[in-house]
């Protein structure tokens, strides 16, 4: 797999920039992360509606509905549009911020997974597996395998509570997260049996895995664990690779 592909960097030039949506006829910015209906439009809707059924029910047509004494519906509606408006607008902007800051730690975790410090890592963790094939040593994990699992332990926890959407991890990241847990599992699994045992050492990195998997399968992608032959062509495919990006990037 080349580290980087057409349909990649057409999701990160999307990421960078807003979107417009057209919500009741108005141009509303929103991320991508931003995209679903909000609530409060509901109940903007069904407060409007609720007072436009109260007018129609309680008006008499001989006096003004604008002025006068049948005038305190209109003006409790107009009053209750500003403030939804309001509300829906504020809630908008504190959504977009948070959005765009989660949208700007994404940018940054795929510019560092091809910096050239992370692609000898990358390469590391690559040349251990071959040398042991992912199996249990005296040796604890090296700082290249330990590298690239905290950078999926970061994705994972920024996926975990931030809402990252599940599809775009997917798209971007699937081939190497299906592929270096099973590499780096036993390994793991060891340092987490050391005492005191911490079955919490990276959690979030194999929850991303799972997650992963579990949107493979909804997607029609293979989804069972990698096997060893898999596991050695991905090696095979990522030693290959990241020895021209290591050379390119000279």
């Amino acid at each position: 797999m080349h580290t980087h592909t057409p349909k990649q960097d057409a999701l990160a030039a999307l990421l960078q920039n807003r979107v417009q949506i057209p919500i009741l006829g108005i141009n509303v910015k929103a991320s991508i992360l931003n995209m679903k209906p909000s609530f409060l439009i509901y109940l903007a809707i069904l407060f409007v509606g609720t007072l436009i059924v109260y007018a129609l029910m309680t008006l008499d047509n001989s006096k003004s509905f604008i002025v006068g004494d049948h005038s305190e519906w209109f003006w409790a509606m107009i009053q209750a549009i500003i403030l939804l408006v309001s509300i829906f607008y504020i809630y908008g902007q504190i959504e977009l911020q948070r959005s765009s800051n989660t949208l700007q730690l994404i940018l940054q975790l795929r510019q560092e997974w091809y910096t050239k410090k992370m692609l000898k890592y990358r390469k590391g963790a690559c040349d251990e597996y071959r040398a042991h094939k992912g199996e249990v040593t005296d040796e604890e994990m090296s700082n290249a395998e330990t590298e690239v699992a905290n950078f999926f332990e970061s994705m994972g926890t920024l996926y975990k509570h931030l809402e990252v959407p599940k599809g775009l991890i997917w798209d971007l990241y699937a081939e190497h997260i299906e592929h270096l847990w099973p590499m780096l599992e036993k390994r793991i699994d060891q340092i987490r049996k050391l005492p005191p045992p911490d079955t919490t050492f990276f959690a979030n990195f194999e929850g991303l895995w799972i997650d992963m998997r579990s949107y493979s399968k909804e997607r029609g992608a293979p989804s069972d664990k990698k096997t060893p032959d898999e596991i050695d062509r991905y090696v095979e495919r990522e030693l290959r690779d990241l020895v021209q990006d290591l050379l390119d990037s000279d």
